[in-house]
């Protein structure tokens, strides 16, 4: 269930954000308060749009895509998560609560709240939920690409392994591979 606390937290501290952002950025002149003048500043929008504020106004396509997508990963990881990696289920973790934090807004306020701005590069304003699914598409990405998703089988004994194993650990005598160990301690001497 680690699966979906770490969803449900994600959606809280982008939610509790989202909240500070309207009560002390949004009275704000501009909605903006520098951080570091002219590099990284708090500055409140409202994002109608997806990312980047494209497809603006397709409210209703962003909330059933969101709505399946959500479905298709909870589906997946409660057949899978006994045969993937912890960091292929946090990487869904991630994307299922940034995108459920967006949802949220999207559905009760027709927007998404938004505040973290680069101005220096003039990068586009995001949330903590944009952060959540960048980073969750990252590790997804990576563990796909490198073979991280899914858990290695243990390797199976090979007999030479087990029975060289059992004559160290079960008789005490040693032995070699293949052959049988002494019979009654004695040793058998060829004339």
């Amino acid at each position: 269930m680690s699966f979906l606390l770490i969803a449900a937290l994600i959606v809280g501290l982008d939610q509790l954000t989202k909240y500070l952002a309207v009560q002390y950025l949004m009275p704000l002149p501009f909605g903006d308060l520098p951080l570091w003048k002219n590099v990284f500043h708090l500055t409140y929008t409202e994002n109608y749009g997806a990312a980047f504020g494209l497809m603006e106004g397709a409210r209703p396509f962003f909330l059933a895509i969101t709505i399946i997508f959500v479905a298709v990963i909870i589906v997946y990881y409660f057949k899978n998560r006994k045969r993937t990696t912890r960091l292929f289920m946090l990487s869904l973790s991630f994307l299922v609560g940034g995108a459920l934090g967006n949802f949220i807004d999207r559905l009760f306020q027709g927007y998404v709240v938004d505040f973290f701005y680069f101005k220096a590069i003039n990068f586009a304003i995001f949330n903590v939920a944009d952060m959540f699914v960048v980073i969750g598409g990252i590790l997804l990405c990576a563990c796909i690409i490198f073979g991280w998703d899914a858990k290695k089988p243990l390797p199976k004994d090979k007999p030479e392994e087990q029975e060289a194993a059992a004559g160290e650990n079960g008789t005490g005598a040693e032995s070699k591979a293949g052959e049988a160990p002494p019979v009654g301690g004695e040793e058998k001497i060829d004339s």
